[in-house]
């Protein structure tokens, strides 16, 4: 079975050809997921495949080539309907093109990183798509999300079925 928000687009868009984007994909199981249950014509997966490991006051980044490989793997299937883009979420929002159907976000679960992915991408959906991710039960995703769609007067377009959140963008 699919995670909720992926079920909801199921049964509530019956486009075709929709175009999304994941970020932090990790080994690719989920996108996999999304591709072989909705009708994608192309996704955008998102992910600089970093780890951050804390030793004192320093952080070391470390790449995390084997994730992305394994993730190349799980998806070759796909090949033609995804395209990787490695870099910070933050960094790769020139990247992802204008009016897409969805953004699935499962990426850094740090309140501040949450909040800036829900702000940047969000204008990258298009009327009626679908802003969501991963992880609600974690509290500094939930206050993110909430404080999001009160800011932008989206409480009532807000999703919630454990482990996933989602907001339908409506027109202004």
């Amino acid at each position: 079975m699919s995670r909720p928000m992926i079920e909801y687009i199921k049964k509530n868009n019956n486009q075709t050809n929709l175009i999304g984007v994941e970020i932090g994909v990790y080994t690719g199981l989920n996108a996999k997921d999304i591709l072989s249950v909705l009708s994608i014509k192309k996704m955008f997966l998102i992910d600089s495949y970093a780890t951050y490991v804390e030793k004192g006051l320093i952080t070391k980044v470390e790449y995390k080539k084997e994730f992305y490989e394994t993730a190349k793997k799980n998806l070759n299937d796909f090949k033609d309907k995804i395209e990787f883009i490695v870099k910070k979420s933050i960094d790769a929002i020139n990247d992802i093109p204008a009016d897409v159907d969805f953004i699935y976000i499962d990426g850094s679960h740090k309140y501040f990183d949450v909040k800036k992915d829900i702000e940047y991408y969000y204008d990258k959906i298009k009327v009626n798509g679908i802003i969501g991710g991963h992880d609600i039960n974690s509290p500094f995703i939930l206050l993110a999300v909430i404080l999001f769609a009160i800011k932008k007067g989206m409480i009532r377009n807000l999703f919630i079925k454990k482990p996933d959140w989602w907001i339908v963008k409506k027109r202004k």
